[in-house]
């Protein structure tokens, strides 16, 4: 399960729990139990997939370390952004991928993975504040459409799987996606994690270009190759 996933679901059954304190997340879980217990005439497969998403995201976090959102209201981003311009200070999660040319813009225009600026804050508080940088590739089965710098760490693989996902499909150039890989910067290596509707983000498959950076995409072979090793890989899963 992914956070994504685990969101989805307490939105099927009505409720929007991104960026609720644990306490709110327990009360709307405890709401959703009561309305689906079988003892009251719900299914018990809608009851374990409400546990399954509280527990994953009581242990995950729909917040922030610190117990802050990640900025799903608009109070929470005028506040952020009235703190931050006040003090004169860039954002540490805007600073993935500054060259030290001008200056980024910070501004969150929409409280989910579609924004740029959202994404890369999210992903930076969801890894605990990480100073790692890594690179997220969007492969739209010809080509690498799109990608995005950002601070985070291999724990969080699956949510950066999501967070491409709807960043390339929901942008407003939209694109198909059908795999995600990432690649650590100043660092050696380029990982699949997701591929036609699964998440490898547990077991991130090494993968091996001869680009003259880290842009896979400058590698004309690799590009060439890859939809037929994703075809390999999908009927292998279905096999399985």
């Amino acid at each position: 399960m992914t956070v994504t996933q685990a969101l989805a679901i307490f939105s099927r059954f009505g409720i929007d729990v991104a960026g609720m304190t644990p306490d709110q997340l327990r009360k709307a879980r405890n709401k959703l139990v009561m309305a689906h217990h079988p003892d009251h005439g719900g299914a018990a497969e809608a009851l374990t997939s409400i546990n399954d998403a509280y527990h994953f995201l009581k242990s995950n976090g729909t917040i922030a370390p610190q117990e802050k959102p990640i900025g799903r209201s608009s109070q929470s981003h005028q506040s952020y952004s009235r703190d931050s311009h006040a003090s004169g200070r860039m954002p540490a999660w805007a600073l993935a991928g500054y060259s030290g040319a001008s200056l980024p813009n910070t501004a969150i225009y929409k409280n989910d993975f579609s924004d740029a600026n959202f994404l890369k804050k999210a992903m930076w508080e969801l890894s605990g504040k990480s100073t790692i940088a890594y690179t997220i590739w969007g492969f739209d089965g010809h080509s690498f459409s799109s990608s995005i710098m950002v601070f985070g760490s291999p724990k969080i693989f699956d949510t950066m799987a999501d967070a491409m996902v709807t960043w390339q499909s929901g942008s407003e150039n939209p694109h198909p996606i059908r795999a995600v890989l990432v690649s650590p910067f100043q660092g050696e290596g380029l990982y699949l994690i997701y591929a036609d509707g699964i998440y490898y983000g547990d077991q991130p498959i090494q993968m091996e270009h001869q680009s003259f950076n880290a842009n896979p995409n400058n590698d004309q072979e690799f590009t060439k190759m890859l939809p037929e090793m994703l075809d390999r890989l999908k009927a292998r899963n279905l096999s399985g």
